[in-house]
């Protein structure tokens, strides 16, 4: 109809690029089959993609560069060369453009190492914190397994440590695990798993050396209870050595 639109922008080659990238986000570092490290991040949007240089370090020690990645897809790696019982390890990305430009130190993410140790008739757990999400952990489950029993959440915690005292007296091995929920209102938190730890209950056996058989309700039966035994064999004498 003769009337003009409004003008389009402007553009030249590098003109609508970023001069420096952002900087890089780890969505997690998770302990994966209980002895790898899994990385996982979000695909960068930046335009001018050429490499993301992936850094890694042993928590309070100094980062070395460990993988180079050139596809702009590429966004988890599992790491191997890692000792997941005694260490908790440091991650974090720079990416570089095609100008050759390096975005600043990504945020660093370190995974949850768990401790532990078996007392009487408890165990007792700590861990560090999952260091890397922008709002922070909102709690800790705390998994644990037994030969009968499949691995379940037993208990949370907003802090460090858990006492486990309520163990099944059948089984004397109890494996533990942490699981780090992010605190966040998206229906699906990223979490994350610590190591895994096994801990053993001393096996006990409480037998009587006394007993009256005599009907008066009181201690008329002889009776043990073993507890976190899996058999034994018990002999019984008479005062002859029958």
């Amino acid at each position: 109809c003769g009337i003009p639109g409004a003008s389009s922008d402007s553009l030249g080659t590098f003109e609508q690029l970023k001069y420096i990238p952002d900087q890089q986000l780890l969505n997690t570092v998770s302990v994966e089959n209980k002895k790898s490290i899994r990385i996982n991040w979000e695909p960068s949007k930046e335009n001018d993609f050429a490499k993301y240089y992936l850094y890694k370090s042993k928590k309070g020690g100094s980062f070395d560069l460990i993988k180079t990645f050139e596809e702009q897809l590429d966004n988890t790696w599992l790491d191997e060369d890692v000792e997941v019982n005694r260490f908790s390890y440091c991650y974090h990305l720079v990416m570089q453009d095609t100008c050759d430009n390096l975005g600043p130190m990504g945020r660093i993410s370190c995974t949850v190492l768990l401790n532990g140790e078996a007392k009487l008739f408890r165990n007792d757990l700590a861990w560090s914190d999952y260091v890397g999400w922008t709002e922070g952990v909102e709690r800790y489950e705390i998994l644990r397994e037994d030969p009968a029993t499949s691995q379940t959440a037993i208990g949370s915690n907003a802090g460090n440590q858990y006492i486990d005292d309520k163990l099944n007296l059948e089984e004397g091995l109890f494996h533990y695990t942490i699981r780090a929920l992010e605190k966040t209102d998206a229906n699906s938190p990223f979490w994350s798993l610590s190591n895994t730890i096994s801990l053993i209950q001393e096996p006990g056996l409480f037998v009587p050396n006394a007993f009256t058989a005599n009907g008066d309700a009181l201690n008329d039966n002889f009776a043990w209870v073993p507890v976190f035994i899996k058999d034994f064999h018990i002999e019984i004498y008479s005062r002859w050595g029958e």
